[in-house]
């Protein structure tokens, strides 16, 4: 049984429902942020293109004001003694018709091809923005107004930009013009915002150094930017993004999502910036329902789910002891389980099937008594059957064997003895003659010594004379000793005689396995034992033959199936019990042992 089936079914039914609660919710979680994910990217496409829209309105403006100085210079001459009217003129007309929510004109210059200011308007504006002549050849060259952040300029941190305009034969002598539009920031003002919203912040950056020039907090102005460090990246590739902006630990008004984008126009970039709690309000608010729903609802359902499997469980754990005290043996407790459903119908299904079994064993044991008391009268009838059969053998060998020697043996004996008056009666016959009475007189002595054996073999009269060990110790002599063999004969059996029928067993089963030694097993040498211990006799037969597979249902190289049984029955009519030892190539051990106060009244 593995580790998981040891545990309780309730325990089991609380993994699988914990574990589907897990997946249930962790696929919801998923799903969830999923939504999330979507809900803050969207969040963060509307920041970007709201970014983007400012930034084309803050570029739109920069062209109106680049279309209002061309659309004043078309037609425009004027002498050397006219710059100054032709420069309050445009002033005057930029400032009039020149609205931008994001910057306003403060002044308008005339400049020749290298930069150098010819006049200004109004004069009273302050000291005029320089202009390189790089710059101003880089505004010719393309024809298209360029604008520039005035960062050389006295005061720059109040100037927002510069929008610098070629105009060609805009003098007499046809020379080339630069009108230069001074612009600063419109301060505190936050553009109009597509759709409403609260907490937005917006600033504009020129980007090589990192300075404010038009926010909608004017103390930003002039100062560094903050978003500066993410902007780097976004600068080097001249794209726009959205980020979260991580305030410092302590800083007031926490992460704000913060869009960056270019300006069309111009080396600036605009920020547009709102307190993340606002912006990712929606998004965060989905996932905080999710925590706290997973929070509220799993210990909830884990709950329920342990109150139902107990309900459960419960009557399947007192059916489960029930069929264990059933298993153990106990049927007499009757199965009480309290449940109104499947388990209950189970319940009442073990407790029919517990009287059933009672019953069913109540009648085996019956039946089983009964049994083994034919069994035994039958095997008490058989043994005394087996007893009569065996006594019957040995008396029949006994009359055999007297009948052999009353009559087949004196009948030997009479005709040696006539074989031995014909050859004296002969007296000088032939030597053929003489040569036939020797023949057929060692015949019949040959006749005679194998009838006195068989006499001896059915029923030797050393046994009733002289007891098991002698007739055992002439039955080696007669099978084993006069061909060779070595025996060795152990005996320590007390003086007293044995009781007839375990001398007689004994000896069968002695027999039976000299024989055996003799026919089968080619051992060079063989040994008898012969000792009391205590109250029990011990025989043991042994040889270093051939041996065999011991099966008393088949014939073996030894001895038959049969032989066996019959070496068995013998000795468990006396109440003992043989063992056999045999290995084929180590010969063969048989072991006899007969307690002496069982068998034949011993």
């Amino acid at each position: 049984m593995s580790m998981w089936n040891r545990l309780g079914l309730q325990v089991r039914i609380m993994t699988y429902v914990t574990a589907g609660l897990v997946l249930l919710f962790g696929g919801l979680v998923y799903f969830n942020m999923l939504a999330v994910r979507e809900a803050s990217g969207q969040v963060y496409r509307e920041r970007i293109a709201l970014a983007q829209g400012l930034a084309h309105d803050v570029g739109e403006d920069f062209e109106y004001l680049a279309s209002d100085l061309r659309m004043a210079m078309e037609n425009f001459k004027t002498s050397g003694d006219d710059f100054q009217l032709a420069a309050d003129s445009l002033y005057q007309s930029i400032k009039a018709h020149a609205a931008s929510q994001f910057f306003r004109v403060v002044s308008v210059s005339l400049r020749d091809e290298q930069g150098h200011l010819i006049t200004r308007s109004p004069t009273s504006a302050g000291e005029a923005t320089p202009l390189s002549p790089n710059e101003i050849q880089l505004a010719i060259a393309q024809n298209r107004p360029l604008v520039l952040y005035p960062q050389n300029a006295v005061g720059a941190a109040d100037r927002f930009a510069t929008v610098a305009l070629p105009i060609s034969d805009a003098s007499e002598d046809g020379r080339s013009l630069i009108v230069v539009a001074e612009t600063v920031g419109v301060r505190g003002i936050l553009p109009v915002i597509p759709g409403g919203g609260v907490g937005y912040s917006m600033e504009i950056v020129e980007v090589n150094g990192g300075t404010v020039v038009s926010a909608s907090e004017p103390e930003q102005v002039g100062q560094k930017s903050p978003h500066y460090d993410i902007l780097i990246p976004y600068v080097k590739a001249r794209s726009g993004g959205v980020e979260i902006h991580r305030m410092s630990e302590g800083a007031p008004g926490g992460d704000h999502v913060t869009a960056m984008t270019p300006l069309p126009n111009g080396p600036f970039y605009l920020t547009l910036e709102q307190p993340a709690d606002i912006a990712l309000a929606i998004p965060r608010r989905l996932r905080n329902e999710m925590l706290i729903a997973g929070i509220i609802s799993i210990p909830l359902m884990l709950g329920v789910a342990w109150f139902t499997t107990r309900r459960v469980v419960r009557p399947v754990e007192q059916l489960r002891a029930a069929t264990r005290a059933i298993a153990s043996g106990n049927l007499d407790d009757p199965i009480r389980v309290i449940a109104q459903d499947e388990i209950g119908d189970l319940a009442n299904d073990a407790e029919t099937m517990r009287r059933q079994l009672k019953k069913l064993l109540n009648d085996i044991e019956r039946a089983k008594s009964e049994l083994e008391q034919r069994v035994a009268e039958r095997t008490q009838r058989l043994s005394e059957l087996l007893g009569k059969v065996i006594g019957a053998q040995e008396g029949e060998r006994q009359r055999l064997a007297r009948e052999i020697h009353d009559e087949q043996s004196q009948a030997l004996g009479a005709l040696l003895v006539m074989l031995d008056r014909i050859a004296w009666l002969s007296g000088p016959a032939s030597s053929e003659v003489k040569g036939e009475i020797e023949q057929a007189r060692d015949m019949v002595r040959h006749l005679l010594a194998e009838t006195r054996r068989l006499i001896y073999d059915l029923r030797p009269s050393v046994l009733d004379d002289m007891g098991l060990e002698a007739a055992i110790r002439w039955c080696v002599e007669t099978h084993l000793e006069r061909k060779g063999m070595g025996v060795t004969i152990q005996s320590s059996l007390p003086s007293r005689r044995l009781p007839g029928t375990v001398e007689v067993a004994l000896f069968r089963v002695a027999q039976e396995a000299i024989v055996n030694i003799e026919r089968h097993s080619q051992a060079r040498h063989a040994g008898i034992l012969l000792e009391q211990r205590d109250s029990t006799l011990h025989m043991r037969v042994w040889d270093d033959g051939e041996g065999f597979v011991p099966n008393r249902k088949e014939s073996g190289p030894q001895t038959s199936g049969l032989g066996l049984q019959g070496m068995e029955e013998r000795v468990r009519l006396i109440g003992g019990n043989m063992e056999i030892s045999s290995t084929p190539g180590r010969g063969t051990i048989i072991e006899v042992k007969v307690p002496l106060n069982q068998g034949g009244g011993a």
